[in-house]
């Protein structure tokens, strides 16, 4: 089967399993950090975060941040040809 690169081809691997390409310290940093930039929204008080759309763009990004650690798989890293992960 011949693959060509779309944004679909980064979510699908041949033999349809993604693998691990995360590492625990990258988790670790991108567990705290997501959290953080979720949670930063509703908990700081910054003019900027009255506006709604900001809110939760910000809140997004720092969702899917925590779910690549969550989930041990960036699909940017695997774009980039990155991998943290030992196994």
């Amino acid at each position: 089967m011949k693959y060509t690169f779309t944004l679909l081809y980064m979510f699908t691997i041949r033999g349809g399993a993604m693998t691990c390409n995360v590492g625990n310290l990258d988790r670790l940093v991108r567990l705290v950090a997501g959290v953080g930039i979720f949670l930063m929204p509703f908990v700081a008080g910054w003019d900027i975060w009255n506006v709604d759309a900001a809110k939760y763009a910000v809140a997004a990004i720092g969702g899917a941040i925590a779910l690549t650690s969550a989930f041990r798989i960036c699909p940017l890293y695997r774009v980039l040809g990155l991998n943290t992960c030992r196994l």
